[in-house]
């Protein structure tokens, strides 16, 4: 979950208007991926992947799914193992659910060969496959922070540099957070990728934007380091969303907007529509004893709760195969 900065952690952008930084946490809600032996002798395919299908194949090559088939590349699987994923929210909603997803099978992987890796190694070889590998156009942050988990400020100075900060703040100070936290599923789902892409070609008229958004995300670190104020905090996100939705036209929409508007009208602190634009979750800031008549005007969106989780990127259980 971004919450100041978002846009500025592309190397396209940080290239052309210098340093970005970005605001951000992981939330309880998961990704799971299974990396175990496949016995192929028993079956007539040496690859299994499950999945929202699945696939039976007999060599890496036949597998559709890109990102499953990029990381077994990577790794040097080409036989001989079942995949698995399974999620707890959409994807193409703003969530970083794929860059969660390519951050949990590498860690998968690293567990079925036997090996341990950091939670930044991983982050950044989660960035190698998806922007070198499969070319897709995605920023820095999502990897970074659901590997290393917690709330951060994360400063990015290029694809390899890439320098995540825990804030430090306490348990209740997180507790207080989430209890202002209000995610609402707006219904449309969208590639992360095909929306950046507009973005990514007005990068050199968008430096002073990019700037801007850069700096907030330092005041919102500050804000929540220091004496927090919920409204001061919610002040920043809007201010944040307001900036962002200047830096495409398919950032936004008329149905966004609308639901922006209704949420400040019905007593929200801040708004901002969460990932690079154009659908997904719609984050509110909102005071918990206005929480249940803020639902009630928003009442025809799906709500998602959710606290902020301290645990990036982990394994459950290792069963790793024996060399």
């Amino acid at each position: 979950m971004s919450f100041l900065g978002g846009g500025t952690d592309y190397p396209e952008c940080i290239s052309r208007h210098g340093e970005g930084a970005v605001l951000g946490a992981t939330i309880d809600k998961y990704v799971y991926c299974s990396a175990t032996r496949f016995y192929s002798r028993l079956f007539d395919h040496s690859i299994r992947l499950s999945y929202r299908t699945v696939e039976r194949v007999g060599s890496l090559d036949e597998i559709r799914h890109a990102p499953i088939r990029k990381c077994l590349e990577l790794h040097g699987i080409r036989r001989d193992i079942e995949v698995g994923h399974s999620a707890e929210l959409p994807a193409y909603s703003g969530l970083g659910s794929s860059s969660s997803f390519v951050v949990g099978l590498l860690n998968a992987l690293h567990s079925f060969k036997g090996e341990r890796v950091g939670p930044l190694d991983l982050a950044m070889e989660a960035i190698r496959v998806e922007r070198r590998l499969l070319g897709d156009n995605v920023g820095l942050q999502d990897q970074t922070l659901s590997a290393v988990g917690g709330l951060n400020l994360v400063r990015f100075g290029g694809e390899r540099d890439v320098r995540p900060r825990r804030l430090d703040v306490g348990p209740e100070r997180l507790r207080e957070l989430s209890a202002h936290l209000v995610l609402l599923f707006t219904g449309i789902q969208r590639r992360a990728s095909d929306v950046i892409s507009g973005q990514l070609d007005r990068a050199g008229e968008n430096g002073p934007t990019v700037r801007r958004l850069s700096r907030l995300a330092h005041r919102g670190a500050e804000a929540l380091e220091g004496a927090f104020r919920p409204d001061e905090f919610g002040g920043l996100i809007d201010e944040g969303w307001r900036l962002k939705r200047g830096l495409g036209p398919s950032v936004t929409a008329d149905a966004i907007d609308e639901i922006h508007e209704r949420g400040m009208r019905a007593g929200a602190y801040g708004g901002k529509l969460l990932g690079a634009g154009g659908g997904g979750f719609f984050l509110f800031i909102v005071s918990p004893a206005a929480r249940r008549g803020f639902l009630g005007a928003m009442g025809d969106l799906a709500e998602v709760p959710v606290s902020i989780s301290a645990r990036g990127s982990r394994v459950i259980e290792d069963a790793a195969r024996p060399e």
